[in-house]
């Protein structure tokens, strides 16, 4: 992405094991070359999770595509 556009797009998903989940997003983030702005990680009672990410991606992505690449994560 160096040198070209980025926009930000937060992402918010809510997972049953917090750890895991966080891994797995992170992991995948990467995987597709997103670059990491910010997160956040708070356990619920239940032993879910709600994460946030802050993810800085190229400008030509289209943000639906950048949210199913990361919603068939958690699948």
């Amino acid at each position: 992405m160096a040198g070209e556009p980025v926009q930000e797009v937060v992402v918010n998903a809510v997972v049953t094991d917090a750890y895991d989940g966080l891994i797995r997003l992170l992991g995948d983030a990467q995987r597709f070359g997103f670059a990491l702005r910010a997160s956040t990680l708070s356990a619920e009672g239940d032993g879910s999770a709600s994460v946030t990410l802050t993810l800085s991606v190229s400008a030509r992505l289209d943000v639906q595509l950048v949210a199913a690449r990361l919603e068939a994560v958690m699948h």
